[in-house]
């Protein structure tokens, strides 16, 4: 009877498996990803700078690592994907924390502390294979558009979904994907 109940639930995620507007923005999140063009607080970030950083994605936790695949930044993040544009609020964990110690590291910070390190954004979807996250740097107010000007605390990112990274859920890449 389990195996049964088991095998119903994942032959109706199969079913719905091409349809990207029924996966949760959280869903989508997952992976890892190309930072392809960035402007930190109104200033257009260059290639050089930009080449070879990528974004990973897992469950409720957002890592940022340089062209070294050196950690540069790491949150846990929540998504309010019922918000026009989405909302999204990343607070800072120390870089060497264990996913497990993540969440017990947020409970135990007060509120002051937490909101030191919390950016509050909007994020959309580009397709299937991009996104554009746009926040607000910590003590700053969540940007409405998606634009970062000059002077302002704003950060702007296009990410694109690496090459050879699995669809998440489906067990396939972007390439088996595209024949």
């Amino acid at each position: 009877m389990t195996a049964a109940i088991a095998l119903g639930i994942s032959s109706a995620g199969i079913a719905h498996a091409d349809d990207q507007s029924s996966d949760t923005a959280n869903e989508r999140l997952q992976g890892r990803w190309q930072i392809v063009s960035g402007v930190n607080q109104g200033r257009e970030l260059s290639k050089q700078e930009l080449d070879g950083s990528t974004v990973s994605v897992t469950a409720n936790l957002i890592v940022t690592y340089d062209r070294d695949q050196q950690q540069r930044f790491q949150a846990v993040f929540t998504v309010d994907d019922s918000q026009d544009p989405m909302h999204i609020t990343m607070t800072s964990v120390p870089e060497t924390a264990r996913p497990s110690e993540v969440a017990r590291d947020k409970q135990d910070r007060s509120a002051d502390q937490a909101e030191k390190m919390t950016s509050s954004g909007i994020l959309k979807f580009d397709g299937k294979n991009r996104w554009v996250l746009c926040y607000a740097l910590p003590g700053a107010e969540r940007p409405t558009e998606f634009k970062s000007p000059k002077g302002s605390k704003i950060m702007l990112f296009t990410l694109q979904k690496d090459q050879g990274d699995p669809v998440p859920g489906l067990g396939k890449t972007i390439e088996s994907e595209k024949e």
